[in-house]
């Protein structure tokens, strides 16, 4: 999907970026992730508590502000 700059003074800055890590006792991940994918992550990882993000079209990022 294009944004038409004819009618939009701005920028559209759509970020595709995902990055999850693990380590013994957190989780790290980019702002972009959405969240359907770092629930869908975590709980092939057997942790739990992302379940409600499944169905949410989000980000990380978005969710925290």
């Amino acid at each position: 999907m294009c944004a038409d700059d004819d009618f939009f003074e701005g920028v559209v800055v759509k970020n595709r970026i995902t990055q999850i890590d693990y380590d013994d006792t957190c989780v790290y991940v980019t702002a972009g992730t959405p969240l359907a994918v770092l629930a869908k992550e975590t709980a092939q990882k057997g942790l739990s508590g992302m379940e409600w993000g499944f169905g949410i079209p989000g980000t990380v990022g978005g969710a925290v502000m």
